[in-house]
């Protein structure tokens, strides 16, 4: 009986340590990914000829960071 206790709480450990890392990992990316964002958004104020990309421009507006610069697609034509 006490064997099975054992390995119910080493796999109830295990599990928990496996979502505190995706958990952490999730926080970490979201993290660098408005550090990206306020990178962006300098270097939109610095440069003249300045432009995001699409997927740039979709994720930093999840991020909440508003980059008022020209965006254009993966072909080079400008969308905004």
């Amino acid at each position: 009986m006490t064997k099975i206790i054992q390995n119910f709480v080493g796999i109830v450990l295990g599990l928990s340590l496996v979502c505190l890392f995706v958990f952490a990992l999730i926080a970490a990316l979201d993290k660098q990914s408005e550090v990206t964002c306020i990178k962006l958004q300098s270097q939109s104020e610095e440069y003249r000829d300045f432009y995001l990309t699409e997927s740039e421009k979709q994720r930093c507006d999840a991020a909440g960071i508003e980059i008022d610069t020209t965006v254009r697609d993966s072909y080079g034509a400008i969308i905004r």
